[in-house]
């Protein structure tokens, strides 16, 4: 895939979450890897993502926000970027965004400005994010003015998407995710 800020591969299908730490590792290898997710998408995939990185020989480890849009601001930015600060990751770092758009922007966001830039892994983990949130390149957070008016072009190093992950969602959102695809 290409988007203003970079070419990128895409990869899909059902059960590929657990071939994420080969794909990580051909892909866009690091010394450490950030994986970020909301607090509902850290239990039920985050921590599994962390868990085959490490039982893999990867370094990874979770920060988690919490769910929902109004997470999705300069502050929780900021904490986030504070908590990777606080845990020593470095340039070699890249960030692992695992969960819907919310993630998928913020964690982007924290990619594009960490240490001036650090490479960005999106792993959608709802519809909308598969087919919008995670390709483009584009993060951000809201302002009080509006959405999306804090951001930057920041292409993901790689897409991993797993279809699986879809049925974990309210049926609400798979609709939801069915109508933003038409």
């Amino acid at each position: 895939m290409e988007a203003a800020s970079g070419r990128y591969q895409v990869h899909v299908a059902s059960g590929i979450l657990k071939e994420l730490p080969d794909i990580l590792r051909d892909d866009a290898p690091a010394h450490r890897y950030a994986v970020i997710s909301d607090d509902r998408v850290a239990e039920l995939y985050g921590g599994e993502v962390v868990e085959e990185c490490r039982a893999d020989g990867l370094e990874a480890e979770l920060v988690s926000f919490p769910e929902g849009e109004a997470s999705k601001n300069r502050t929780e930015w900021a904490r986030l970027t504070d908590a990777l600060l606080e845990r020593g990751f470095g340039r070699d770092t890249v960030v692992v965004a695992v969960g819907g758009g919310v993630t998928g922007d913020l964690a982007g966001f924290v990619a594009a400005t960490y240490l001036r830039g650090v490479p960005v892994v999106q792993v959608p983990t709802s519809l909308v994010a598969m087919i919008d949130a995670s390709v483009g390149g584009k993060t951000g957070v809201d302002a009080p003015a509006g959405k999306n008016l804090v951001g930057a072009f920041h292409a993901p190093q790689v897409v991993v998407a797993d279809p699986e992950t879809i049925r974990t969602l309210p049926q609400a959102e798979r609709a939801q995710g069915l109508a933003e695809a038409l």
